[in-house]
């Protein structure tokens, strides 16, 4: 889920188009979180009650803020988005809406 491949990694010379590379790679992540719904509704359980859990979760969500808001970035130097727009503030937004929908979704179906 962290490593979406080359090809969804970020804008290579600003050949690719960055709505479809964004696209790509909600659908890969999507794709991954359903694959794996019982395991992230476990790990999101188990960061509740123990440290080492809540470490992991929070160090997999940095990950995921840090390489969103770089290709947010990518994004303005290139043209792209906005150049006003706080790309930490708008990957946290981005983020937190697309894996707490995965969640919602994904692993409160897996529970029941």
């Amino acid at each position: 889920m962290l490593h979406p491949g080359p090809s969804l990694a970020g804008n290579h010379g600003g050949e690719a188009d960055p709505v479809a590379m964004i696209h790509a790679a909600n659908v890969a992540y999507l794709e991954a979180y359903r694959r794996n719904a019982r395991l992230m509704a476990l790990l999101e359980q188990v960061a509740t009650v123990d440290e080492r859990f809540a470490a992991l979760r929070l160090e997999r969500s940095e990950a995921f803020l840090a390489r969103n808001a770089r290709a947010i970035r990518r994004l303005q130097r290139a043209g792209l988005a906005d150049p006003a727009l706080d790309p930490d503030l708008a990957s946290l937004a981005l983020s937190t809406m697309v894996s707490r929908s995965a969640y919602a979704v994904f692993a409160m179906a897996a529970r029941r």
